[in-house]
C-alpha cells in the first residue's frame, strides 16, 4: 500500500511537471503570435527638440530601421488586429532650471488587442504587455548620444530578442490574446 501511495505521488509529479512544460512561459504570452509591429513615437515639444537635436521623426525612423533589421515586420497603418502589436516609444525630458543638465525617462512599451471581461460583456481594449524603462540625467552635449544611440538602441534590442524567439510559439491556431491579461 505504502509502495503504490508512492508510486502514484510520483506519477502525480511527472505529469504536472510534464503539463508545465508545455505551457507558455509568461514572459512570451507578449509575442506569440504577434506578426506586424506598428510604431508610434510620442512627439516631443518643438523647443525641448530643439535642444536636444532629435525629433519624433528622428526616433520612429531609427526605431523601424532597427526592427527591420531583425527582419521584423513593420506597418505604418493602425489597424485593429489581435496578430499586430504597437510599440510606442516615449522619451520625456525636462531640463533642470538654466543648467545645461537633462533630466529624462524613455520608457518603450508593446500594446496588443486583449480582450477584458467575461462570455457576454466583453470588451476590447489595448493592453501594455511588454515594457522597458530608463531614467536618467545627461548634459545637453551627451543626451542625443545616450538617448537616441544607446537607450533606446539597446531596449529595442531586447524586445527584438524576445520577439524572435517567441512569435512563432504554438498556441493551436490564432494568438490567445483573451489570456494577455491573465498574468
Amino acid at each position: 500500500m505504502r509502495r503504490a501511495l508512492i508510486l502514484l505521488l510520483l506519477w502525480v509529479c511527472a505529469a504536472s511537471a510534464s503539463a508545465q512544460d508545455n505551457e507558455i512561459p509568461r514572459e512570451a504570452r507578449a509575442f506569440v503570435g504577434l506578426d506586424t509591429i506598428y510604431v508610434f513615437v510620442e512627439p516631443i515639444d518643438s523647443n525641448v527638440s530643439n535642444n536636444v537635436g532629435f525629433s519624433q521623426e528622428n526616433i520612429t525612423t531609427d526605431v523601424e530601421l532597427r526592427l527591420r533589421g531583425y527582419n521584423i515586420s513593420v506597418t505604418n497603418k493602425l489597424v485593429s488586429n489581435p496578430c499586430r502589436g504597437i510599440l510606442y516609444v516615449h522619451p520625456q525630458l525636462i531640463r533642470r532650471g538654466e543648467s545645461s543638465e537633462w533630466v529624462f525617462h524613455v520608457g518603450v512599451q508593446l500594446l496588443r488587442l486583449a480582450i477584458v471581461g467575461c462570455d457576454t460583456n466583453s470588451t476590447f481594449c489595448l493592453a501594455t504587455v511588454w515594457e522597458d524603462a530608463y531614467t536618467g540625467l545627461a548634459n545637453k552635449s551627451e543626451i542625443e548620444d545616450q538617448i537616441r544611440r544607446k537607450i533606446i538602441p539597446d531596449m529595442i534590442d531586447s524586445f527584438c530578442n524576445l520577439y524572435l524567439r517567441y512569435k512563432d510559439m504554438a498556441t493551436g491556431g490564432l494568438p490567445q490574446v483573451e489570456g494577455l491579461l491573465n498574468w
